[in-house]
């Protein structure tokens, strides 16, 4: 269960935005390495820092994942290791709601950080 749903899904994340940030910062090299300095520098600062912007999404969007998980992956494996009998109803079910509510922290962190997300594009 703490592979499947934590270790797993935690690995692919970090890949994915590693990628993903490779691919904006190319994108942005190419671009000044297309334009002169002058250029460049005239763009909008979000434009000319879009790998820099990335990289902070996709960090605060794994590190939201890993706190919210990790109370629950705790849990999982105090039961797996056999004293699941010293944990209460309560002390198993508010880890697991953490854990739920993940997906919503996801789509805020989004709508919060991304303008292109916020207007539908």
């Amino acid at each position: 269960l703490t592979l499947a749903v934590f270790v797993l899904p935690m690995v692919v994340m970090i890949v994915c935005y590693y990628a993903i940030w490779r691919a904006a910062r190319r994108s942005t090299l190419a671009l000044k390495g297309m334009m002169d300095l002058g250029s460049f520098q005239n763009l909008p600062k979000k434009r000319r820092n879009v790998d820099v912007h990335t990289a902070k999404v996709g960090v605060l969007v794994t590190l939201l994942f890993i706190l919210s998980w990790t109370p629950f992956a705790i849990v999982a494996l105090i039961g797996w290791a056999g004293y699941g009998h010293v944990l209460t109803p309560l002390a198993g079910a508010i880890p697991a709601a953490i854990a739920k509510m993940s997906v919503v922290v996801n789509y805020v962190v989004y709508a919060a950080l991304m303008p292109d997300f916020k207007r539908g594009r």
